[in-house]
C-alpha cells in the first residue's frame, strides 16, 4: 500500500468584515520519496465575511485533496478483489487559524449562521468522503 501524508493549510480574510474577501489553501502530499504542493486561491466577493472566506479556503483545500486521492485511485485501475490492498493509505492533517471553523468542524460548536451553513455542511461532507 502507498502511504501518504496529506496536509491542508487554509486561510481566508476580508477587509471590513463584511467586505472584499478572498481565500486560499495549500495542499501538500508526501509519499516518503518526495512531496508536491498545490496552491488554491479564490475570490469570495465584495461583501463577504471573514468566516465565509475561511470556510471557502477549507472547502477549496478539501476538494483538492479529494481530487488528488481520486486521481491516485484511478492510477491503480485494479478491478479484482485485491483492490482494497492497493489503494493508497493516507493521513490527513488540516491546519487553519480560525477557531470558529475548527470548533465547528470537530463538533464542539454548532453552526447557526445562515451565510456559512452551506460551506460548513460541504466541508463536513468532504471530510466524510475522504
Amino acid at each position: 500500500n502507498v502511504q501518504l501524508e496529506i496536509t491542508i493549510f487554509f486561510d481566508g480574510g476580508s477587509r471590513g468584515n463584511p467586505g472584499l474577501s478572498g481565500a486560499g489553501a495549500e495542499v501538500t502530499i508526501s509519499d516518503g520519496q518526495g512531496s508536491r504542493r498545490f496552491s488554491i486561491r479564490e475570490f469570495c466577493g465584495d461583501k463577504q465575511t471573514n468566516n465565509f472566506a475561511e470556510y471557502t479556503g477549507l472547502v477549496a483545500g478539501l476538494k483538492k485533496a479529494r481530487d488528488i486521492i481520486i486521481g491516485l485511485n484511478k492510477e491503480t485501475s485494479v478491478t479484482d478483489a485485491s483492490l482494497a490492498s492497493r489503494l493508497p493509505i493516507f493521513n490527513l492533517r488540516i491546519r487553519g487559524d480560525s477557531k470558529l471553523i475548527i470548533q465547528q468542524q470537530n463538533g464542539s460548536w454548532q453552526c447557526k449562521n445562515a451565510n456559512i451553513l452551506p460551506l460548513y455542511r460541504k466541508a463536513a461532507l468532504l471530510v466524510a468522503d475522504l
